[in-house]
């Protein structure tokens, strides 16, 4: 049954004649001659008795309008529940994103959003498993680093790259690398699935770039646990700024060969459809985005806050 045809009968009812009608739906009177016919034909039933001036009510008809009437009135409501629910953020929102940006920055961020918006609930689930968006029920997920090739959109946050680090105690203690070369000749701490297959790649602002095969004792899985070993000296790490960044402007922690770093990785946000987006998820991600302006992890020069803040989507 088409729901329009149901409508334009309801709306020759109230109107009183197929004109009156057509000049409420702003249609042709034509198409309301015709969508009518079809829906009689669809019911098998006449609806209306035509004349000149006006229209009038079957029995068939009279019934079948008092249900039609309520179908179309919870329509309109429905439609108007969803544009007001286009303009102003509430309802729920799920998203995804790592224990570690979630407990280090995301939980202050997330507050704050609530307060500014009491109409929204919000459901974060942290984990290191990487959730599907659609199979899991996530409308949106923030990741760090390289992304797998999917169909969703991605809209890039901030820059959060990732810096070669050492304690003071351990270079005074084994010498300061001068060239990538060096980096084989150290103590490094690994992250997991790096020892003997992922060998670090980095690049300056020249545009060079290598890849330098490392190697260490400790291989570790959490980069939070990763800075406290460079921190007491076990070796150089490889370390994202958004975990070493405070480390850094303390003194805890120095760059080793600061002109070179791994400047690829970033901080993206990723939904389902840029398709009638929510006002909740659009509030959200233009939340985030006032948020990194500039990172909290940016050095104090500002890198890399030039880059925080772009916006563009894409799909992934």
């Amino acid at each position: 049954m088409d729901l329009n045809a149901v409508a334009i009968f309801v709306k020759v009812v109230e109107a009183g004649s197929f004109v009156g009608a057509a000049r409420t739906a702003e249609v042709p009177k034509s198409t309301v001659a015709r969508r009518v016919e079809e829906l009689e034909g669809f019911l098998g039933v006449r609806l209306l008795q035509r004349s000149t001036r006006k229209s009038e009510l079957t029995d068939a008809g009279r019934s079948f309008y008092e249900r039609a009437r309520r179908i179309v009135d919870d329509l309109d409501d429905a439609v108007a529940n969803i544009s007001e629910h286009q303009r102003a953020p509430r309802g729920k929102l799920r998203f995804t994103a790592s224990v570690l940006l979630g407990e280090k920055y995301l939980g202050a961020w997330v507050a704050d959003y609530l307060v500014r918006y009491p109409e929204v609930e919000l459901d974060m689930y942290l984990g290191a498993r990487r959730a599907d968006l659609l199979q899991d029920g996530f409308d949106l997920a923030i990741r760090v680093g390289p992304l797998e090739s999917s169909s969703h959109i991605v809209r890039r946050l901030a820059r959060a790259p990732s810096y070669l680090c050492a304690s003071p105690a351990y270079l005074a203690a084994h010498g300061t690398p001068t060239t990538t070369d060096d980096l084989k000749h150290h103590e490094c701490v690994l992250f997991s699935g790096s020892r003997d297959r992922r060998p670090w790649s980095l690049a300056n602002e020249r545009g060079d770039e290598v890849s330098i095969a490392v190697s260490g004792r400790w291989v570790l899985n959490s980069h939070p646990v990763a800075m406290e070993a460079c921190i007491a000296g076990v070796g150089v790490a490889e370390l994202p700024t958004l975990v070493c960044c405070e480390a850094l402007r303390d003194g805890r922690l120095v760059r080793v060969l600061p002109d070179w770093s791994n400047n690829t990785r970033w901080l993206h946000a990723l939904y389902p459809s840029r398709q009638h987006l929510s006002a909740t998820v659009r509030t959200f991600l233009d939340f985030m985005s006032e948020r990194l302006q500039p990172p909290p992890w940016a050095d104090d020069d500002g890198e890399p806050s030039h880059s925080a803040g772009y916006s563009a989507d894409s799909s992934a």
